[in-house]
Protein backbone atom coordinates (compact mmCIF):
# COMPACT_ATOMS: atom_id res chain seq x y z
CA UNK A 1 0.00 0.00 0.00
CA UNK A 2 1.02 3.54 -0.95
CA UNK A 3 1.64 5.81 2.15
CA UNK A 4 -1.12 8.32 2.65
CA UNK A 5 -2.14 11.56 5.29
CA UNK A 6 -5.23 12.69 6.72
CA UNK A 7 -5.94 15.99 8.10
CA UNK A 8 -6.93 15.95 11.78
CA UNK A 9 -9.28 18.99 13.62
CA UNK A 10 -7.46 18.99 17.56
CA UNK A 11 -7.90 21.63 19.89
CA UNK A 12 -4.67 22.49 18.93
CA UNK A 13 -5.34 23.24 15.90
CA UNK A 14 -4.75 21.01 12.52
CA UNK A 15 -3.06 18.35 12.51
CA UNK A 16 -1.90 15.83 10.24
CA UNK A 17 -1.56 12.09 10.20
CA UNK A 18 1.16 10.69 7.86
CA UNK A 19 1.48 6.59 7.24
CA UNK A 20 4.04 5.18 5.62
CA UNK A 21 3.90 2.92 2.73
CA UNK A 22 4.31 -1.30 3.22
CA UNK A 23 5.21 -3.68 0.66
CA UNK A 24 6.80 -1.85 -1.58
CA UNK A 25 4.49 0.87 -2.12
CA UNK A 26 4.97 4.30 -2.58
CA UNK A 27 5.56 6.90 0.19
CA UNK A 28 4.04 10.14 0.38
CA UNK A 29 6.01 13.22 -0.46
CA UNK A 30 5.97 16.78 1.09
CA UNK A 31 4.97 18.42 -2.45
CA UNK A 32 2.40 15.76 -2.42
CA UNK A 33 0.62 16.98 0.99
CA UNK A 34 0.98 20.91 0.15
CA UNK A 35 -0.58 20.51 -3.31
CA UNK A 36 -3.97 19.42 -1.63
CA UNK A 37 -3.30 22.00 1.40
CA UNK A 38 -2.43 24.84 -1.35
CA UNK A 39 -5.80 24.21 -3.61
CA UNK A 40 -7.67 24.21 -0.17
CA UNK A 41 -6.22 27.00 0.84
CA UNK A 42 -5.41 25.64 4.00
CA UNK A 43 -2.60 27.04 6.32
CA UNK A 44 0.55 25.01 7.57
CA UNK A 45 4.21 25.07 8.71
CA UNK A 46 6.29 23.60 6.25
CA UNK A 47 9.17 22.71 8.68
CA UNK A 48 6.32 20.66 11.24
CA UNK A 49 4.80 18.95 7.59
CA UNK A 50 8.36 18.21 6.76
CA UNK A 51 8.96 16.24 10.36
CA UNK A 52 5.44 14.54 10.08
CA UNK A 53 6.40 13.25 6.18
CA UNK A 54 10.11 12.48 7.58
CA UNK A 55 8.59 10.32 10.95
CA UNK A 56 5.22 8.65 8.96
CA UNK A 57 4.48 7.30 11.98
CA UNK A 58 0.95 7.88 11.85
CA UNK A 59 0.91 10.43 15.31
CA UNK A 60 -0.86 13.21 14.76
CA UNK A 61 1.58 16.16 14.12
CA UNK A 62 0.06 20.06 14.47
CA UNK A 63 1.45 22.16 11.34
CA UNK A 64 -1.10 25.31 11.97
CA UNK A 65 -2.52 26.74 15.20
CA UNK A 66 -5.79 27.45 12.80
CA UNK A 67 -8.52 24.83 13.29
CA UNK A 68 -10.18 24.12 9.67
CA UNK A 69 -13.72 22.84 8.85
CA UNK A 70 -14.08 19.25 8.41
CA UNK A 71 -12.54 18.30 4.56
CA UNK A 72 -14.76 15.76 2.82
CA UNK A 73 -13.03 12.77 1.07
CA UNK A 74 -12.37 13.79 -2.68
CA UNK A 75 -10.87 12.21 -5.34
CA UNK A 76 -8.69 14.10 -8.50
CA UNK A 77 -9.43 12.78 -11.64
CA UNK A 78 -6.87 12.43 -14.61
CA UNK A 79 -6.95 11.80 -17.77
CA UNK A 80 -4.08 10.76 -19.90
CA UNK A 81 -2.80 12.49 -22.82
CA UNK A 82 -4.03 10.03 -25.54
CA UNK A 83 -7.56 10.46 -23.35
CA UNK A 84 -7.81 6.40 -23.00
CA UNK A 85 -6.98 6.22 -19.26
CA UNK A 86 -8.68 7.99 -16.39
CA UNK A 87 -6.98 7.51 -12.83
CA UNK A 88 -8.29 8.78 -9.98
CA UNK A 89 -6.44 9.51 -7.01
CA UNK A 90 -8.27 9.38 -3.28
CA UNK A 91 -7.52 11.67 -0.47
CA UNK A 92 -9.18 10.28 2.85
CA UNK A 93 -11.88 12.69 4.68
CA UNK A 94 -10.35 14.66 7.54
CA UNK A 95 -10.81 12.81 11.25
CA UNK A 96 -13.37 10.82 10.34
CA UNK A 97 -15.75 11.73 13.06
CA UNK A 98 -15.66 15.24 11.44
CA UNK A 99 -15.33 14.82 7.48
CA UNK A 100 -17.07 12.68 5.32
CA UNK A 101 -15.86 10.30 2.95
CA UNK A 102 -16.67 9.80 -0.67
CA UNK A 103 -19.15 7.60 -2.04
CA UNK A 104 -18.66 5.30 -4.97
CA UNK A 105 -22.00 7.44 -7.11
CA UNK A 106 -20.21 10.44 -6.38
CA UNK A 107 -17.10 9.24 -8.08
CA UNK A 108 -19.79 7.74 -11.05
CA UNK A 109 -21.09 11.42 -11.09
CA UNK A 110 -17.65 13.54 -11.61
CA UNK A 111 -16.83 10.93 -13.87
CA UNK A 112 -20.43 11.85 -16.44
CA UNK A 113 -20.05 15.59 -15.65
CA UNK A 114 -16.99 15.42 -17.48
CA UNK A 115 -18.53 13.19 -20.35
CA UNK A 116 -16.22 10.36 -19.43
CA UNK A 117 -18.77 7.42 -20.44
CA UNK A 118 -17.06 4.52 -21.60
CA UNK A 119 -15.11 1.99 -20.33
CA UNK A 120 -16.26 2.50 -16.95
CA UNK A 121 -14.45 0.58 -14.50
CA UNK A 122 -17.01 -0.57 -11.96
CA UNK A 123 -14.96 -3.13 -10.21
CA UNK A 124 -12.26 -1.30 -9.52
CA UNK A 125 -14.73 1.74 -8.38
CA UNK A 126 -16.50 -1.03 -5.76
CA UNK A 127 -12.83 -2.27 -4.77
CA UNK A 128 -11.66 0.99 -3.53
CA UNK A 129 -14.82 1.77 -1.12
CA UNK A 130 -14.67 -1.92 0.20
CA UNK A 131 -11.06 -1.44 0.98
CA UNK A 132 -9.93 2.11 0.61
CA UNK A 133 -6.51 3.01 -0.93
CA UNK A 134 -5.74 6.63 -0.41
CA UNK A 135 -3.26 8.99 -2.50
CA UNK A 136 -2.77 6.12 -5.04
CA UNK A 137 -3.58 5.97 -8.85
CA UNK A 138 -6.57 4.16 -9.72
CA UNK A 139 -7.84 3.04 -13.00
CA UNK A 140 -11.16 4.65 -12.78
CA UNK A 141 -12.12 4.21 -16.69
CA UNK A 142 -10.29 2.59 -19.53
CA UNK A 143 -10.66 2.97 -23.45
CA UNK A 144 -10.88 0.16 -26.15
CA UNK A 145 -7.39 0.66 -27.98
CA UNK A 146 -7.29 0.57 -31.94
CA UNK A 147 -5.75 -2.16 -33.17
CA UNK A 148 -3.06 -0.85 -35.95
CA UNK A 149 -3.65 -2.36 -39.11
CA UNK A 150 -0.39 -3.12 -41.46
CA UNK A 151 0.02 -2.22 -45.29
CA UNK A 152 -0.24 -5.10 -47.86
CA UNK A 153 2.98 -6.63 -49.07
CA UNK A 154 3.79 -8.27 -52.10
CA UNK A 155 6.73 -10.88 -52.21
CA UNK A 156 8.56 -11.39 -55.73
CA UNK A 157 9.86 -14.81 -55.82
CA UNK A 158 12.87 -13.27 -57.96
CA UNK A 159 15.58 -11.52 -57.77
CA UNK A 160 14.56 -7.59 -58.07
CA UNK A 161 17.69 -6.15 -56.61
CA UNK A 162 17.98 -2.77 -58.25
CA UNK A 163 21.46 -3.31 -56.41
CA UNK A 164 22.77 -6.05 -58.14
CA UNK A 165 26.70 -6.37 -58.96
CA UNK A 166 28.92 -9.00 -60.22
CA UNK A 167 30.95 -11.02 -57.87
CA UNK A 168 34.49 -10.15 -57.26
CA UNK A 169 36.59 -13.31 -57.56
CA UNK A 170 39.95 -13.79 -55.70
CA UNK A 171 42.36 -13.19 -58.08
CA UNK A 172 40.84 -9.78 -58.68
CA UNK A 173 38.67 -9.95 -61.39
CA UNK A 174 35.15 -9.72 -61.83
CA UNK A 175 32.81 -12.69 -62.66
CA UNK A 176 30.81 -11.47 -65.63
CA UNK A 177 29.84 -15.05 -66.59
CA UNK A 178 27.74 -16.09 -63.67
CA UNK A 179 25.41 -12.91 -62.91
CA UNK A 180 22.53 -14.56 -61.69
CA UNK A 181 20.99 -11.28 -62.74
CA UNK A 182 18.33 -12.59 -65.27
CA UNK A 183 15.65 -14.59 -63.51
CA UNK A 184 14.73 -17.32 -65.63
CA UNK A 185 11.01 -18.73 -64.91
CA UNK A 186 9.40 -21.96 -66.48
CA UNK A 187 5.28 -21.64 -67.06
CA UNK A 188 2.90 -21.98 -64.06
CA UNK A 189 6.11 -21.10 -61.87
CA UNK A 190 5.13 -18.89 -58.86
CA UNK A 191 6.40 -15.46 -59.44
CA UNK A 192 4.92 -13.10 -56.32
CA UNK A 193 2.81 -13.55 -53.93
CA UNK A 194 0.32 -10.91 -52.02
CA UNK A 195 -0.50 -10.51 -48.98
CA UNK A 196 -3.57 -7.91 -48.46
CA UNK A 197 -3.86 -5.14 -46.22
CA UNK A 198 -5.02 -5.20 -42.65
CA UNK A 199 -7.11 -2.42 -41.80
CA UNK A 200 -7.00 -2.58 -38.37
CA UNK A 201 -9.77 -2.21 -35.67
CA UNK A 202 -11.23 1.35 -34.12
CA UNK A 203 -10.71 1.93 -30.76
CA UNK A 204 -12.89 3.57 -28.35
CA UNK A 205 -11.45 6.55 -25.97
CA UNK A 206 -12.70 7.51 -22.06
CA UNK A 207 -15.34 9.62 -24.07
CA UNK A 208 -17.21 7.46 -26.79
CA UNK A 209 -15.28 8.75 -29.12
CA UNK A 210 -14.12 6.47 -32.21
CA UNK A 211 -10.04 6.18 -32.33
CA UNK A 212 -9.36 5.33 -36.04
CA UNK A 213 -6.53 3.36 -37.01
CA UNK A 214 -3.90 4.50 -38.87
CA UNK A 215 -4.21 4.35 -43.20
CA UNK A 216 -2.99 1.11 -44.36
CA UNK A 217 -1.66 0.83 -47.87
CA UNK A 218 -3.14 -1.04 -50.81
CA UNK A 219 -1.45 -2.84 -53.19
CA UNK A 220 -2.21 -5.03 -56.14
CA UNK A 221 -0.41 -7.92 -57.91
CA UNK A 222 0.13 -6.26 -61.55
CA UNK A 223 1.96 -8.07 -64.55
CA UNK A 224 2.08 -7.94 -68.05
CA UNK A 225 0.14 -9.88 -70.46
CA UNK A 226 2.24 -13.21 -70.13
CA UNK A 227 1.44 -13.07 -66.44
CA UNK A 228 -1.51 -15.11 -64.70
CA UNK A 229 -3.62 -13.54 -61.67
CA UNK A 230 -5.21 -16.40 -59.32
CA UNK A 231 -9.19 -15.58 -58.64
CA UNK A 232 -8.19 -14.58 -55.30
CA UNK A 233 -5.89 -12.00 -56.74
CA UNK A 234 -3.35 -13.68 -53.62
CA UNK A 235 -0.56 -15.31 -56.12
CA UNK A 236 1.07 -14.64 -59.62
CA UNK A 237 2.35 -17.29 -61.77
CA UNK A 238 4.23 -17.13 -65.37
CA UNK A 239 2.21 -18.06 -68.57
CA UNK A 240 4.74 -18.76 -70.43
CA UNK A 241 9.10 -19.70 -70.08
CA UNK A 242 11.59 -17.08 -69.76
CA UNK A 243 12.46 -14.14 -67.83
CA UNK A 244 11.10 -12.44 -64.94
CA UNK A 245 11.70 -8.86 -64.05
CA UNK A 246 10.40 -5.95 -62.23
CA UNK A 247 9.49 -2.77 -64.17
CA UNK A 248 8.39 -0.26 -61.76
CA UNK A 249 5.82 -2.24 -59.94
CA UNK A 250 4.49 -4.19 -62.83
CA UNK A 251 6.00 -7.87 -63.22
CA UNK A 252 7.02 -8.25 -66.68
CA UNK A 253 7.30 -12.14 -67.89
CA UNK A 254 8.78 -12.66 -71.32
CA UNK A 255 9.79 -15.28 -73.62
CA UNK A 256 13.20 -15.56 -74.70
CA UNK A 257 14.60 -14.78 -78.21
CA UNK A 258 18.04 -16.80 -78.93
CA UNK A 259 20.27 -14.89 -81.73
CA UNK A 260 23.81 -15.94 -82.90
CA UNK A 261 24.36 -12.27 -83.45
CA UNK A 262 23.56 -8.80 -84.77
CA UNK A 263 24.51 -6.87 -87.92
CA UNK A 264 24.03 -6.76 -91.62
CA UNK A 265 22.23 -10.65 -91.41
CA UNK A 266 19.58 -9.78 -88.73
CA UNK A 267 19.47 -6.00 -88.95
CA UNK A 268 17.96 -4.52 -86.22
CA UNK A 269 16.08 -6.46 -83.60
CA UNK A 270 12.65 -5.11 -81.32
CA UNK A 271 11.33 -8.26 -79.83
CA UNK A 272 8.19 -8.08 -77.40
CA UNK A 273 10.12 -10.51 -74.79
CA UNK A 274 14.26 -11.17 -73.58
CA UNK A 275 16.80 -11.50 -76.17
CA UNK A 276 19.97 -13.46 -75.81
CA UNK A 277 22.63 -12.40 -78.04
CA UNK A 278 25.36 -14.94 -78.46
CA UNK A 279 27.99 -13.28 -80.41
CA UNK A 280 28.64 -8.79 -81.39
CA UNK A 281 26.27 -6.47 -81.78
CA UNK A 282 27.84 -4.30 -84.46
CA UNK A 283 28.26 -0.72 -84.61
CA UNK A 284 25.15 1.22 -86.14
CA UNK A 285 22.78 -1.87 -84.98
CA UNK A 286 19.40 -1.00 -82.67
CA UNK A 287 18.61 -4.07 -80.16
CA UNK A 288 15.09 -3.01 -78.24
CA UNK A 289 12.75 -5.57 -75.80
CA UNK A 290 10.58 -5.59 -73.52
CA UNK A 291 12.37 -7.90 -71.45
CA UNK A 292 16.39 -8.04 -70.31
CA UNK A 293 19.25 -7.85 -73.39
CA UNK A 294 21.97 -10.92 -72.64
CA UNK A 295 24.77 -9.91 -75.28
CA UNK A 296 27.73 -13.15 -74.63
CA UNK A 297 30.07 -11.32 -77.55
CA UNK A 298 31.18 -7.43 -77.80
CA UNK A 299 29.25 -4.58 -78.70
CA UNK A 300 30.81 -1.52 -80.77
CA UNK A 301 28.55 1.66 -81.25
CA UNK A 302 25.26 -0.20 -81.34
CA UNK A 303 22.05 0.90 -79.07
CA UNK A 304 20.59 -1.18 -76.18
CA UNK A 305 17.04 -0.75 -75.14
CA UNK A 306 15.70 -2.66 -72.48
CA UNK A 307 13.05 -2.40 -70.37
CA UNK A 308 14.60 -4.98 -67.75
CA UNK A 309 18.45 -5.15 -67.01
CA UNK A 310 20.99 -5.19 -69.56
CA UNK A 311 24.10 -7.48 -69.55
CA UNK A 312 27.32 -6.93 -71.12
CA UNK A 313 29.70 -10.43 -70.83
CA UNK A 314 32.55 -8.61 -72.62
CA UNK A 315 31.65 -5.14 -72.71
CA UNK A 316 31.16 -2.22 -74.84
CA UNK A 317 32.88 0.07 -76.71
CA UNK A 318 30.70 2.71 -77.87
CA UNK A 319 32.65 5.03 -80.03
CA UNK A 320 30.83 7.97 -79.01
CA UNK A 321 27.57 6.62 -80.62
CA UNK A 322 26.86 3.81 -78.91
CA UNK A 323 23.93 3.60 -76.16
CA UNK A 324 22.32 1.82 -73.18
CA UNK A 325 18.77 2.36 -71.81
CA UNK A 326 17.73 -0.33 -69.21
CA UNK A 327 15.04 -0.11 -67.33
CA UNK A 328 16.71 -2.53 -64.57
CA UNK A 329 20.63 -2.60 -63.43
CA UNK A 330 22.70 -2.73 -66.62
CA UNK A 331 26.22 -5.09 -65.61
CA UNK A 332 29.37 -4.98 -68.32
CA UNK A 333 33.06 -5.74 -68.33
CA UNK A 334 33.64 -1.83 -69.76
CA UNK A 335 32.30 0.81 -70.75
CA UNK A 336 34.48 2.90 -73.57
CA UNK A 337 33.17 6.39 -75.41
CA UNK A 338 28.96 4.80 -74.54
CA UNK A 339 26.15 6.66 -73.06
CA UNK A 340 24.31 4.51 -70.35
CA UNK A 341 21.54 5.36 -68.44
CA UNK A 342 19.68 2.90 -65.83
CA UNK A 343 17.09 2.67 -63.57
CA UNK A 344 19.49 0.57 -61.10
CA UNK A 345 22.57 -0.06 -60.67
CA UNK A 346 25.51 0.24 -63.48
CA UNK A 347 28.29 -2.07 -62.94
CA UNK A 348 31.87 -2.38 -65.23
CA UNK A 349 35.14 -2.70 -64.26
CA UNK A 350 36.11 0.67 -65.60
CA UNK A 351 33.57 3.03 -67.57
CA UNK A 352 36.09 5.58 -69.94
CA UNK A 353 35.10 8.80 -71.49
CA UNK A 354 31.73 8.02 -70.92
CA UNK A 355 28.40 9.46 -69.89
CA UNK A 356 26.65 7.25 -66.87
CA UNK A 357 23.44 7.68 -65.25
CA UNK A 358 21.70 5.01 -62.28
CA UNK A 359 18.58 5.25 -60.55
CA UNK A 360 20.59 3.61 -58.16
CA UNK A 361 23.97 3.50 -57.60
CA UNK A 362 27.18 2.99 -60.22
CA UNK A 363 29.90 0.44 -58.83
CA UNK A 364 33.34 -0.25 -60.43
CA UNK A 365 35.44 -2.81 -59.26
CA UNK A 366 37.81 -5.62 -60.28
CA UNK A 367 41.53 -5.32 -61.30
CA UNK A 368 41.44 -2.33 -63.06
CA UNK A 369 38.10 -0.36 -60.87
CA UNK A 370 38.43 3.29 -62.46
CA UNK A 371 36.30 5.74 -64.13
CA UNK A 372 38.61 8.06 -66.19
CA UNK A 373 36.88 10.93 -68.82
CA UNK A 374 33.17 11.88 -68.97
CA UNK A 375 30.03 12.28 -66.35
CA UNK A 376 29.02 9.58 -64.49
CA UNK A 377 25.85 10.37 -61.99
CA UNK A 378 23.99 8.52 -59.44
CA UNK A 379 21.42 9.20 -57.36
CA UNK A 380 22.24 7.56 -53.75
CA UNK A 381 26.24 6.76 -54.63
CA UNK A 382 29.07 5.60 -56.94
CA UNK A 383 32.09 3.67 -55.79
CA UNK A 384 35.03 3.17 -57.59
CA UNK A 385 39.06 2.19 -57.19
CA UNK A 386 40.28 4.99 -58.79
CA UNK A 387 38.48 8.74 -60.28
CA UNK A 388 40.69 10.15 -62.96
CA UNK A 389 43.90 9.83 -64.04
CA UNK A 390 47.80 10.67 -63.36
CA UNK A 391 47.62 12.49 -66.77
CA UNK A 392 44.74 15.25 -65.24
CA UNK A 393 42.11 14.10 -67.44
CA UNK A 394 38.92 15.67 -67.06
CA UNK A 395 36.32 13.46 -64.90
CA UNK A 396 33.08 14.38 -63.53
CA UNK A 397 31.37 12.70 -60.67
CA UNK A 398 28.07 13.28 -59.12
CA UNK A 399 25.29 11.91 -57.01
CA UNK A 400 22.35 12.98 -55.44
CA UNK A 401 18.66 14.53 -57.21
CA UNK A 402 18.93 16.49 -60.04
CA UNK A 403 20.19 19.97 -59.50
CA UNK A 404 17.27 21.29 -61.30
CA UNK A 405 15.29 20.19 -58.51
CA UNK A 406 15.43 23.23 -56.82
CA UNK A 407 13.97 25.73 -59.63
CA UNK A 408 11.21 23.18 -60.39
CA UNK A 409 9.93 23.41 -57.05
CA UNK A 410 10.00 27.18 -56.91
CA UNK A 411 8.12 27.10 -60.35
CA UNK A 412 5.54 24.12 -58.55
CA UNK A 413 5.32 26.39 -55.50
CA UNK A 414 4.72 29.65 -57.46
CA UNK A 415 1.83 28.06 -59.45
CA UNK A 416 0.18 26.34 -56.38
CA UNK A 417 0.29 29.69 -55.19
CA UNK A 418 -1.46 31.18 -58.42
CA UNK A 419 -3.98 28.47 -58.18
CA UNK A 420 -4.96 28.97 -54.84
CA UNK A 421 -5.27 32.82 -55.85
CA UNK A 422 -7.62 32.15 -58.61
CA UNK A 423 -9.65 29.34 -56.72
CA UNK A 424 -10.33 32.38 -53.59
CA UNK A 425 -11.45 35.08 -56.62
CA UNK A 426 -13.92 32.53 -57.73
CA UNK A 427 -15.43 31.34 -54.57
CA UNK A 428 -17.56 34.34 -53.66
CA UNK A 429 -19.67 34.45 -57.28
CA UNK A 430 -20.04 30.55 -56.39
CA UNK A 431 -21.07 31.01 -53.34
CA UNK A 432 -23.74 33.18 -54.42
CA UNK A 433 -25.16 31.86 -57.16
CA UNK A 434 -25.50 28.05 -54.75
CA UNK A 435 -27.35 30.66 -51.96
CA UNK A 436 -29.90 31.76 -54.78
CA UNK A 437 -30.26 27.85 -55.80
CA UNK A 438 -30.78 26.96 -52.56
CA UNK A 439 -33.20 29.93 -51.70
CA UNK A 440 -35.03 28.23 -54.27
CA UNK A 441 -34.27 31.16 -56.82
CA UNK A 442 -34.52 30.40 -60.66
CA UNK A 443 -31.19 30.79 -62.89
CA UNK A 444 -30.98 32.20 -65.66
CA UNK A 445 -29.49 30.27 -68.73
CA UNK A 446 -26.13 32.42 -68.33
CA UNK A 447 -26.31 32.39 -64.48
CA UNK A 448 -26.37 28.25 -64.85
CA UNK A 449 -23.97 28.38 -67.68
CA UNK A 450 -21.33 30.64 -65.49
CA UNK A 451 -21.94 28.45 -62.33
CA UNK A 452 -20.83 25.28 -64.15
CA UNK A 453 -17.79 27.10 -65.71
CA UNK A 454 -17.13 28.23 -62.09
CA UNK A 455 -17.54 24.97 -60.47
CA UNK A 456 -15.42 22.87 -63.48
CA UNK A 457 -12.46 26.02 -63.04
CA UNK A 458 -12.55 24.86 -59.67
CA UNK A 459 -12.07 20.98 -60.01
CA UNK A 460 -8.99 21.73 -62.54
CA UNK A 461 -7.77 24.38 -60.04
CA UNK A 462 -8.24 21.50 -57.14
CA UNK A 463 -6.73 18.97 -59.10
CA UNK A 464 -3.40 21.39 -59.97
CA UNK A 465 -3.19 22.38 -56.71
CA UNK A 466 -3.20 18.37 -55.47
CA UNK A 467 -1.01 17.21 -59.01
CA UNK A 468 1.91 20.28 -58.18
CA UNK A 469 2.14 19.82 -54.40
CA UNK A 470 2.65 16.28 -54.62
CA UNK A 471 5.12 16.81 -57.19
CA UNK A 472 6.49 19.49 -54.88
CA UNK A 473 6.78 17.01 -52.20
CA UNK A 474 8.57 14.05 -53.79
CA UNK A 475 11.09 16.87 -55.12
CA UNK A 476 11.58 18.26 -51.19
CA UNK A 477 11.94 14.60 -50.62
CA UNK A 478 14.71 13.43 -53.06
CA UNK A 479 16.69 16.53 -52.31
CA UNK A 480 16.61 15.60 -48.99
CA UNK A 481 17.89 12.70 -49.79
CA UNK A 482 20.08 14.12 -52.04
CA UNK A 483 21.89 14.80 -49.24
CA UNK A 484 22.98 11.75 -47.87
CA UNK A 485 24.64 10.25 -51.13
CA UNK A 486 28.14 9.97 -50.74
CA UNK A 487 31.12 8.75 -53.28
CA UNK A 488 33.46 6.50 -52.41
CA UNK A 489 37.28 6.07 -53.56
CA UNK A 490 38.94 2.97 -52.50
CA UNK A 491 42.55 4.10 -54.01
CA UNK A 492 42.75 7.55 -55.67
CA UNK A 493 41.18 10.48 -56.71
CA UNK A 494 43.23 12.36 -58.74
CA UNK A 495 43.04 15.78 -59.67
CA UNK A 496 40.92 16.98 -62.90
CA UNK A 497 38.25 14.97 -60.82
CA UNK A 498 34.92 16.89 -59.75
CA UNK A 499 32.58 15.48 -57.42
CA UNK A 500 29.00 16.95 -57.50
CA UNK A 501 27.01 16.00 -54.40
CA UNK A 502 23.46 17.90 -54.78
CA UNK A 503 23.99 20.83 -55.14
CA UNK A 504 27.89 21.49 -54.19
CA UNK A 505 30.87 21.13 -56.14
CA UNK A 506 34.22 20.29 -55.21
CA UNK A 507 37.27 19.69 -57.31
CA UNK A 508 40.09 17.54 -56.40
CA UNK A 509 42.85 19.89 -56.28
CA UNK A 510 45.83 17.23 -55.06
CA UNK A 511 45.47 13.45 -54.53
CA UNK A 512 42.87 11.66 -52.26
CA UNK A 513 43.47 8.37 -51.29
CA UNK A 514 41.23 5.80 -49.62
CA UNK A 515 38.11 8.49 -49.11
CA UNK A 516 34.39 9.00 -48.93
CA UNK A 517 33.52 12.59 -49.96
CA UNK A 518 29.87 13.37 -48.09
CA UNK A 519 27.95 16.67 -47.47
CA UNK A 520 28.61 18.24 -44.37
CA UNK A 521 27.55 21.62 -42.56
CA UNK A 522 27.00 22.69 -46.16
CA UNK A 523 29.69 21.29 -47.86
CA UNK A 524 31.55 18.46 -49.61
CA UNK A 525 34.09 16.83 -47.18
CA UNK A 526 36.14 13.81 -47.22
CA UNK A 527 35.49 11.47 -44.34
CA UNK A 528 37.66 7.97 -44.09
CA UNK A 529 36.46 5.12 -45.29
Amino acid sequence: MNGYFQLMITDQGTGIKVFAATDGGISITTPGIREYLDQRGISYDLVALDQAVGKADGNVQIISPNKIMPERGACRLTVSDDEMTVTGYFYPPSDGLKGEAMTADEVKKDLAFQKITYGIQEDNISAFFEHPMYCTEIVLAQGQPVRQGKDASIEYLFNTDMHAKPELKEDGTVDFFNLNLISHVEAGQEVAKLTPEDPGEDGWNVYGKPVMPNKVKHLELKGNKNCVISEDKLTMTAGVAGHVSLTGNVVEVSNVYAVAAVGVSTGNINYDGSIVIEGDVDSGYEVKASGDIEVKGSVSGAILRAKGNVVLVRGMNGMTKGEIHAGGNVVTKFLEAATVRAGGTVSAESIMRSTVFAGAEVYVDGKRGFIAGGQVSAKERVTAKTLGSELGVNTLVEVGADPTLKESVKKMQAEIADAEKKKEAIQEPMANLLRKLKAGVTLTPDQLKYLQQLNMQNKILDGLIEKNTKACDDAKQQMKEAKRAEVIVNETAYPGTTIGIADYTREIKTAVKYSRFVIDEGEIRIAGL
